[in-house]
C-alpha cells in the first residue's frame, strides 16, 4: 500500500499530540482543501517555506523531520 501523502511525519506527529489536520490548517491560514491539495502525492501542489516553518513552530518539531521524504518513493 502505497502512502497517499507526501509527508507522513507530518500527519503522523499531529496524530501522536492529538491536534488535527483542522486546527493544522487554521494555524497556517490556509483551508483544509489547501492543506489536501499541499499533502496529496496526487498534485504538484507543496507547502511554501513560511507554512513549512509554521508547522515546525505548532508542532515543535524541526521542519528537516517534518517534511523529510524517503527517496524511494520518488
Amino acid at each position: 500500500m502505497v502512502y497517499p501523502f507526501k509527508y507522513p511525519m507530518l500527519y503522523g506527529e499531529l496524530a501522536m499530540q492529538g491536534k488535527t489536520k483542522k486546527d493544522l490548517a487554521k494555524f497556517l491560514h490556509i483551508t483544509m482543501a489547501g492543506l489536501r491539495y499541499r499533502q496529496s502525492i496526487k498534485t504538484r501542489g507543496d507547502f511554501r517555506g513560511e507554512e513549512m516553518r509554521a508547522a515546525s513552530i505548532y508542532l515543535g518539531k524541526s521542519v528537516d523531520y517534518l517534511f523529510s521524504i524517503d527517496k524511494d518513493d520518488l
